[in-house]
């Protein structure tokens, strides 16, 4: 979203630099026209890609947004394999009991319910961890988006300056559906003003 937000506005110029490289070569008289033309390209194409120094910053505070989605994913599959293995295991239970009783058995032995405990204290345990999980990356990815977005202000580039606004959802909502609104966003903690 964030390159898609970047480079629209921006399309038809690059496409413009594309045919100058391309008019560049065509009327090139020697190799060094030609190699001056493709380092003026590539510092276009690295400036635009937020691969030069100059956007290190930028590029820093993007790159650990991406780490904590990252995170945030890996949290997500583990308490999906949790929750999934769990299910399986309640399963596993339910048609035991139904068995046994069929049979004329008690549907839960001394040695069933000494393991089930535990795999209920093993489920509450790794569902803890979970949560801990959850709550750091939601913590560091709500700091860093903040970061992220102070670091877009300080940009040199209006189109990069003014990408703070579009990622600041919280504003719309709240003029969409009023301060009442208890939205994704509303709870970040910090806001840019640029």
């Amino acid at each position: 979203l964030i390159w898609f937000c970047l480079y629209t506005k921006q399309w038809y110029q690059r496409r413009v630099r594309g045919k100058e490289l391309e008019t560049a070569v065509n009327t090139a008289e020697n190799l060094d026209n030609i190699i001056e033309a493709h380092k003026r390209f590539l510092g276009i194409v690295s400036e635009r890609l937020m691969l030069n120094q100059e956007h290190l910053q930028v590029l820093t505070k993007l790159y650990a947004n991406y780490q904590n989605a990252i995170s945030f994913m890996d949290a997500y599959d583990k308490a999906h394999d949790v929750l999934k293995k769990t299910n399986m295991i309640r399963e596993k239970r339910q048609e035991d009991i139904k068995i046994k009783t069929k049979q004329g058995g008690w549907g839960v032995e001394e040695k069933d319910e000494t393991r089930m405990t535990q795999e209920d204290t093993d489920f509450k345990t790794q569902l803890k961890a979970i949560s801990k999980q959850l709550t750091y990356t939601h913590k560091t990815f709500s700091d860093s988006l903040g970061e992220f977005l102070v670091a877009l202000t300080s940009e040199a580039d209006d189109s990069m300056k003014f990408l703070s606004l579009r990622i600041d959802f919280n504003e719309h909502y709240k003029q969409k559906h009023g301060n009442n609104f208890n939205g994704p966003y509303i709870n970040r903690t910090k806001s840019v003003v640029a």
